[in-house]
């Protein structure tokens, strides 16, 4: 298994940390945006929203937050089509019982 440090975060969300340790972990070099995919498709992605070569002064902070939520409720094929809201809610569901438990 090899795995790309973009998606380290999503795979640790996910419980996926005994695969983590079982493969290798590649890191992509400086100027080397084919090393990252994931990093590119998130960048296309923003690029939905805030056009490129277009800085983010001329947004509000509810502006960015709107952005960040509609891209955090789209469902990603890496991670079996769920949101990245419903992962970190289960996360954070796991988190409280484990706390709870003790």
């Amino acid at each position: 298994m090899s795995l790309d440090v973009e998606l380290l975060n999503a795979n640790l969300l996910a419980g996926d940390l005994h695969n983590i340790r079982q493969g290798k972990v590649y890191f992509a070099h400086p100027y080397s945006s084919w090393e990252r995919s994931q990093n590119e498709r998130h960048n296309g992605i923003l690029r939905q929203y805030i056009p490129k070569g277009t800085g983010i002064d001329g947004y509000s902070d509810e502006d960015i937050l709107n952005i960040a939520d509609e891209i955090n409720r789209r469902p990603r094929r890496v991670l079996g089509y769920q949101t990245l809201a419903e992962l970190f809610r289960t996360f954070l569901d796991e988190v409280y019982a484990i706390e709870n438990v003790s």
